[in-house]
C-alpha cells in the first residue's frame, strides 16, 4: 500500500554514472590518426595504484551532501505556508466559510469607494451565478478588504473593476485547487475571462492581486510521492480565513498524517538514544 511519506524517488532506479577514475582509456595513433581506443577496468590495469589515488582526490572535493530532510518534515512546512504558520495550523478547523457579513471597506476619495462598491458587486454577482457553491462566494467577499487593507492601489489602479473582482475570484480559487491543471472543474479560467467580460485569463491581474493578499512569500516546494504530488495543487496566501472547509479538510487530515510520522519518528530517536 503506498504510504504518502515515503522517498519521492524511490521508484526510480538509474544507473550510476560511473567516475572517471574507475576506467583507463586507451588510444592508438598512427600517423596522428586515431586508429583505435578501448576502455579496461582501472583496477584491474597497471593503473590500479594511480586511480585509487585519483578517487582520494575526488571525493575530499566533493562537497558533503546535504541532510536529508524528512517527509513529514517537508510536509509541515508545505502546511504550514498554506495557513500561515504552525499556530494556525495546529488551531485549523473545518467549519463551514460563513457570510461574516462583511462590509464594504471604507475609503476617503468618492473614487476609491465608487471602485470598491463596484468590486463588491461584481463579487456579489459573481457568486450568485458562476461560482454556485456558497463557501466560494464567502471566500471571495471577504479577500476584498484584506486586499484593501494590503494594498489599496492593488484595487485603484486596475485597469477596471472587472480586473480586481476577477483577479480576487482567481486568487483565491488558486489557494483553494478551484482551477486544477487536470481534471474536473465547475469553474473553469475561460469561464471566469468571459463572466467578467475580459479579453484574456484573469491571472493576468490575479497575479497582482495573489501577490498583494499573500502573508509571507512561500518558500517550501510542493511534497510529491511515488509518482504524483501527495499534496493538493494551491497556491498558498498564507490566510485560513480564505480557505474553504473542503480545503481546510484536505489540509487538516495532512496535518494530523504528518504529525503522527512526527511522533513515530521522534519515538524512534529516543529508543535509538537510550
Amino acid at each position: 500500500m503506498f504510504e504518502p511519506y515515503d522517498d519521492p524517488w524511490s521508484d526510480y532506479s538509474c544507473p550510476p554514472i560511473r567516475p572517471q577514475s574507475d576506467l583507463v582509456t586507451h588510444l592508438v595513433f598512427v600517423g596522428g590518426r586515431l586508429a583505435e581506443s578501448w576502455s579496461e577496468e582501472a583496477t584491474e590495469s597497471k593503473y590500479a595504484e594511480f586511480a585509487r589515488s585519483l578517487a582520494a582526490e575526488r571525493r575530499r572535493l566533493e562537497p558533503p551532501s546535504p541532510p536529508v530532510v524528512p517527509a513529514h518534515v517537508q510536509l509541515l512546512e508545505w502546511l504550514d505556508e498554506q495557513v500561515g504558520g504552525r499556530a494556525s495550523l495546529v488551531a485549523l478547523t473545518s467549519e463551514p466559510l460563513t457570510d461574516d457579513g462583511t462590509e464594504v471597506p471604507e475609503a476617503d476619495r468618492s473614487l476609491d469607494r465608487q471602485r470598491l462598491m463596484a468590486v463588491a458587486e461584481l463579487l456579489d454577482g459573481c457568486a450568485n451565478v458562476l461560482l454556485h457553491l456558497e463557501e466560494w462566494g464567502n471566500a471571495s467577499r471577504r479577500a476584498l478588504p484584506v486586499l484593501w487593507e494590503a494594498d489599496p492601489e492593488v484595487v485603484t489602479q486596475a485597469p477596471s473593476a472587472a480586473h480586481v473582482a476577477a483577479g480576487i475570484v482567481w486568487a483565491i480559487g488558486k489557494a483553494n485547487g478551484w482551477f486544477p491543471t487536470s481534471g474536473y472543474s465547475i469553474c473553469t479560467q475561460s469561464t471566469l475571462r468571459d463572466h467578467f467580460g475580459l479579453t484574456a485569463y484573469a491571472s493576468g491581474y490575479g497575479k497582482s492581486v495573489q501577490a498583494a493578499l499573500r502573508a509571507a512569500w512561500p518558500t517550501a516546494s510542493r511534497p510529491w510521492g511515488w509518482r504524483r504530488p501527495t499534496t493538493p495543487d494551491l497556491a498558498p496566501l498564507g490566510r485560513p480565513d480564505l480557505l474553504t472547509a473542503s480545503t481546510r479538510r484536505t489540509l487538516i487530515r495532512l496535518r494530523d498524517q504528518a504529525l503522527a510520522s512526527e511522533r513515530i519518528a521522534a519515538g524512534g530517536e529516543l529508543s535509538q538514544a537510550g
